[in-house]
């Protein structure tokens, strides 16, 4: 539940997703911008060894709920793999956030969890438990940025945000699912309507735009603006 109910929200936020096993993050770590552990929750010698050199390497890490916990069910253990203090909360309470921006709930409406975790000392707190707890937060570690949620229910504000704040780049802002790499850009389009797609220097836009009817639809020469018709479906 935990990876499935977000996954689709993660590939509507306008940047490139791939999906790793945490296992082979040693041998193939890639090089992306953001890196979310959705289910952390142990771990071992070579896993710490690919999250130290993501934090080296200045990318941004998002962990969730209880990182590491399940080694040896210690908050040291966690500790041990995120860089964070953590202090246990017992339950039964709301598995979610109120937002410090604009005060709205992020999380599950009705769902009860019997225990969680939170930072002890937050560089900056972005939502907070219903109880004022800092249950999501944004630590700089060793050069990179750390970010922890209690909840793994996010909405689409934040991932956009986090993408952002992270350097990805973002592709399109209608939340359409998106796939891209050095050789394509795709766009599943959701609902009708005008889209705008920007692309890096380098991408060859007349080939895009030759396959929507050899239309002239650039605006600029780093975007493509696309009107797609209803399918009548």
């Amino acid at each position: 539940e935990i990876c499935n109910a977000v996954q689709s929200k993660f590939n509507r936020s306008g940047a490139p997703v791939d999906l790793l096993l945490a296992e082979d993050l040693a041998r193939h770590p890639g090089d992306y911008k953001l890196y979310v552990f959705m289910n952390q929750f142990s771990y071992d010698d070579r896993l710490l060894s690919a999250v130290k050199a993501i934090r080296e390497r200045g990318a941004t890490i998002l962990w969730v709920y209880a990182p590491g916990f399940a080694k040896d069910h210690t908050l040291g253990a966690m500790k041990e793999l995120t860089g964070l203090d953590f202090a246990a909360m017992e339950g039964p309470f709301d598995c979610g956030v109120v937002m410090k921006d604009d005060g709205r709930w992020m999380g599950m409406a009705d769902a009860k969890v019997a225990r969680g975790f939170y930072p002890v000392a937050p560089g900056a707190v972005l939502g907070e438990t219903r109880d004022g707890k800092p249950g999501l937060t944004v630590n700089e570690i060793d050069g990179s940025k750390t970010y922890f949620s209690a909840t793994w229910q996010f909405d689409m504000k934040f991932i956009r945000q986090l993408v952002k704040e992270a350097g990805a780049f973002v592709y399109a802002d209608g939340e359409d699912p998106l796939e891209a790499n050095d050789a394509f850009v795709a766009l599943h389009a959701r609902n009708a309507g005008m889209k705008l797609c920007s692309v890096c220097w380098g991408y060859r836009s007349y080939e895009f735009l030759r396959s929507l009817g050899d239309q002239p639809i650039a605006r600029t020469p780093d975007e493509l603006l696309a009107m797609l018709e209803e399918m009548g479906l």
